[in-house]
């Protein structure tokens, strides 16, 4: 992956929604299921806020996808560049700017 990709999904992460997201049902007139996140009133109740409402033909493992890709996707790029930054401070250097092993590292 290139430091390039990696900004643009960093960028995406920053502008989304900052909530943890879940995924819930209707309100009970429908089976479809909404992907939003969960914010408490003024009075202590918690509310489910929907952002998006799933076709009902949707498969429970792409509403998963979507959830857990908003929840992990930043986590998972702060281990890349934690894992990049390592291993250049050791002095092995693997990936170059553009995301590709460096024939150094490769031998």
């Amino acid at each position: 992956m290139t430091d390039d990709e990696l900004t643009m999904l960093e960028q995406i992460c920053a502008e989304a929604n900052p909530n943890e997201w879940i995924d819930f049902t209707g309100n009970g007139r429908s089976h479809r299921t909404h992907i939003g996140y969960a914010a408490n009133r003024d009075d202590g109740t918690v509310v489910n806020v929907a952002l998006f409402e799933t076709n009902a033909n949707a498969k429970r493992s792409d509403i998963l996808m979507a959830v857990y890709s908003h929840n992990y996707l930043p986590l998972l790029l702060a281990e890349i560049h934690r894992l990049r930054e390592e291993l250049n401070a050791a002095g092995q250097a693997m990936f170059d700017a553009t995301g590709y092993i460096l024939p150094s590292a490769a031998a």
